[in-house]
């Protein structure tokens, strides 16, 4: 508890932090345990007025690569908007206001240290409440079931979970692992896996290899280990599973079984999906500047065949989703933003400091197959904020004060 009571040195009041400290936790720790944006939204809100005298615009020159793609993305898709130009500003002001509470926050890594701390055991929950309805539901059997949150939109998708429970575990695994970090990683890396979701294990390999490239096995075998035993974890529930005679006397059984069916799962239309997307762009002039963001979604799910359902409900990869909506000019601008990041990364792992790094490495990972949007903060899946824009504005915020010094 005393990590609840620290304040940010330059807010100069144990109020002002306490603030701060619960407005980002709720947020962060939200997007897997709150049941609905009607809560999570007006938590940020809320949450902000409290702390409106703590925050501030970040104008530093080491945040113009991120106000220059947001500011076109958010002009180019006025133009487009229609009707719903009132929720895309809704949403991209949403988005600001996260990342002032971001860059606010990061000034203080020690807080940054028990936010990740907090979320993680909060999400952690969340993972184990959820693990707990599937195995009564469905037992140990998360092949034809895979793992969702239960408390978010009373269950959120598979792949949503997986991505926000693999997020948290890799946030507890580069903080110093004490018994309960230990045991909160676990169970989240164990849910990741259980939801099925590739993208999940391969953002997991990725931010582990980079957690492991900067300390060393030496500092970095119990990350690893976390890891490895929540993948065999996941592995031996394939063995507790009853199959039917033909499927148990096939070659994929047991202990491979749960591998064998992620890895050969069809790739619920994404090809077809971004077919869709490339062919919505129909002139040199879209091929340029894109159709924008808001109201645009016919342009591109007419090329799609009917989805009563609704699973097609964005471009399921926010690069290519910046491509389309914001063309070469913000695609060209988001890549320019991610090389800028990268460098704040790569100067972090050169001082032996891997915690941003390595989940920056995850959510980039994790939004090449996945994502609607990096433009406004109401998307569809919602993950895109802590996915990216947190790591970002952590690694940012810290050369901020070194890129304003004169040469």
């Amino acid at each position: 508890m005393p990590a609840l009571l620290t304040y940010l040195p330059c807010t100069g009041s144990a109020f002002g932090g306490r603030c701060l400290m619960i407005a980002i936790i709720g947020m962060l720790a939200g997007y897997s345990c709150l049941p609905g944006s009607w809560l999570h939204d007006p938590w940020l809100i809320l949450s902000s007025l409290v702390c409106a005298r703590f925050l501030s615009f970040p104008v530093s020159r080491s945040f113009w690569p991120v106000w220059t793609f947001l500011g076109w993305m958010t002009l180019r898709s006025v133009f487009s908007a229609g009707n719903e130009w009132a929720l895309g500003l809704a949403g991209v002001s949403l988005l600001v206001l996260a990342l002032m509470l971001f860059s606010r926050t990061a000034q203080n890594p020690s807080m940054m240290a028990s936010v990740g701390v907090w979320t993680g055991h909060l999400t952690a929950l969340a993972a184990l409440i959820s693990i707990g309805w599937h195995l009564r539901q469905w037992g140990v059997n998360f092949e034809d079931h895979r793992l969702q949150n239960l408390l978010v939109y009373g269950g959120l998708n598979p792949v949503c979970t997986g991505l926000l429970f693999g997020f948290s575990g890799l946030w507890l695994c580069a903080l110093p692992l004490s018994r309960f970090t230990t045991l909160s990683a676990l169970i989240l890396m164990t849910a990741a896996f259980c939801s099925g979701s590739r993208g999940a294990m391969l953002s997991l390999l990725v931010g582990h290899g980079v957690l492991l490239a900067a300390h060393g096995l030496r500092r970095g075998w119990r990350p690893l280990l976390v890891l490895a035993v929540s993948a065999l974890l996941f592995s031996l529930s394939g063995m507790a599973v009853e199959r039917p005679p033909e499927a148990a006397a096939s070659s994929a059984t047991g202990i491979s079984q749960p591998w064998e069916r992620a890895i050969h799962r069809p790739n619920d239309g994404r090809r077809a999906i971004y077919v869709a997307g490339w062919r919505s762009i129909e002139t040199s002039l879209d091929g340029w500047i894109g159709i924008g963001e808001w109201s645009t979604k016919d342009r591109w799910k007419r090329f799609l065949p009917s989805d009563p359902w609704g699973l097609s409900g964005h471009l399921h990869s926010v690069f290519l989703a910046t491509l389309v909506h914001g063309g070469v000019i913000g695609f060209g601008l988001l890549l320019a933003l991610i090389g800028h990041a990268a460098r704040h990364a790569w100067a972090r792992l050169r001082e032996g400091d891997a915690l941003w790094p390595c989940l920056f490495s995850y959510g980039l990972m994790a939004l090449v197959f996945d994502g609607e949007s990096l433009g406004y903060l109401l998307t569809l899946p919602r993950f895109e904020t802590p996915l990216f824009w947190l790591p970002v504005m952590q690694l940012l915020t810290s050369r901020a004060a070194l890129m304003d010094r004169p040469a």
